[in-house]
Parts: C-alpha cells; sequence; structure tokens
C-alpha cells in the first residue's frame, strides 16, 4: 500500500502549532483571569492595612510618652512654684533659697524669676552676714587691736544698695515683700548691733545708689571706712 510521507509531515506539523496555540491561549487565560487579579490587590490591601495600622499604634504611643513626660514635667514645676511662694509667703528665706538651689532644674525660667531673685540676694545677705559677726567677735574680743570690719561693713552695704536697686527698677518680678525684708534685717543689725544711727545708714545708702562713676563710689566707700571706725568706738566703750 502506497503511503505519502508528506502528507503524514503536514498532519505532524499542523497537531504541533495546534497545540503551540493552545498553550498561548492558556498562558493568556491564566494572565487575565480576574480571580488572580483580585486575590493579589486584597493581599496588598491587607499588607498595606496593616503597616499603616502599625504606623498609627507606634505614632499613638510616641505621643502619648511625650505627653505624659511633659504633663508630668508641668505638675512637678507647678508643685515646686506653689513650694516657694508658701516659703515666700511666709517669709521663710532660708528654706526658700535652699530648696531653689538644690530642687529646680532650670533656675532661668522666668516662672523662677522671683525666688531666684530672692534667693540670691538672701545667699548674698547670708555671706556679708557672717563676714560682719566673725569680724565683729574678733574686735569685741580684743585680741587682736588691728582688727576692724571696715571691709565687711562694705559688703553689708552692698547688699543695702542691691536692694535699693532692685526698688529702683520698680520691683520686676513682684519681689518687693522679699526685697523690703531682707534689707530691713541688715539695718536692723547695723543700728541694733553695730549701734549706727538709722539717719546715717539711709544717707549712705542714697549716695551708694546715686554713685554712678568710680570716683563717687570710692567716695561712699571712705565714708563707709569712717561709719566703721565711729561704730568700733561705741561697740568698744
Amino acid at each position: 500500500m502506497y503511503v505519502n510521507d508528506e502528507d503524514d509531515f503536514d498532519l505532524e506539523e499542523i497537531e504541533t502549532d495546534e497545540s503551540e496555540e493552545s498553550k498561548e491561549v492558556e498562558k493568556k487565560s491564566r494572565k487575565k483571569n480576574p480571580k488572580n487579579d483580585t486575590k493579589k490587590s486584597k493581599k496588598k490591601l491587607i499588607k498595606f492595612i496593616k503597616v499603616l495600622i502599625i504606623t498609627i499604634i507606634i505614632f499613638l504611643a510616641s505621643w502619648w510618652a511625650a505627653y505624659s513626660k511633659t504633663r508630668a514635667a508641668h505638675k512637678k514645676e507647678n508643685f515646686m512654684v506653689n513650694e516657694l511662694e508658701k516659703m515666700y509667703s511666709e517669709g521663710d528665706y532660708s528654706a526658700m533659697a535652699d530648696y531653689f538651689f538644690t530642687r529646680v532644674n532650670e533656675p532661668n525660667d522666668k516662672k523662677y524669676a522671683k525666688y531666684k531673685r530672692i534667693s540670691e540676694l538672701y545667699d548674698d545677705y547670708m555671706t556679708a552676714d557672717g563676714y560682719m559677726r566673725d569680724a565683729y567677735s574678733k574686735v569685741v574680743q580684743g585680741d587682736n587691736p588691728n582688727v576692724d570690719y571696715s571691709w565687711e561693713l562694705e559688703q553689708m552695704f552692698r547688699v543695702i544698695l542691691l536692694c535699693d536697686e532692685y526698688a529702683d527698677e520698680g520691683y520686676q518680678y513682684d519681689e518687693e515683700k522679699g526685697v523690703t525684708d531682707i534689707r530691713n534685717k541688715v539695718v536692723n543689725y547695723l543700728q541694733g548691733v553695730l549701734l549706727i544711727d538709722t539717719i546715717k545708714i539711709e544717707k549712705v545708702a542714697d549716695a551708694y545708689l546715686e554713685a554712678k562713676d568710680s570716683e563717687a563710689i570710692q567716695e561712699v566707700i571712705r565714708t563707709i571706712d569712717v561709719m566703721a571706725a565711729e561704730s568700733m568706738n561705741k561697740v568698744l566703750e
């Protein structure tokens, strides 16, 4: 029986072509399958939502931590201001100064301006007062005839000068009570212990406040030295 080889070849070629075409069609159908696209879109959306939720949670946690910290700091500051004001109102400047210097972390903050000024002024007063009392004791004991308290008296008047300068400024931090109290402490000591006349004290204080150049300041200091000598004579009588 005769077989046509060419016909067989053509049939195989046709079958191969049809097979390849079917594969291409199948591939395209898979690519265009809307179900696959939907699944992928859902996965992406879910992933995005998870990332968004985590981001929001982290942001809210950070905000709450910062808010809580700030709130706690404000609460602490308000408590400290109230404590300082209580001691200031009671005239307990020693306790107030100790509290301010040891507890306040931001001493230059405006809310502490009054307490800072009075604490520093009280510290200056206590330093000058300590020097003065020590020198006064030595003079009274008479162990050394060359000892006097001219320099110490100058330090006391420097405290009075500071008080008068704050008064001249108009008590810009509402510190009038503290300044007045400390000034009175100095004047009372000069008058009651050193036996210096109040009128003389105020005259020297006024001259000190008005002195604007070095020559005028030196003249005030010389007056204070004379005042110290006169005081010593009265004390030793």
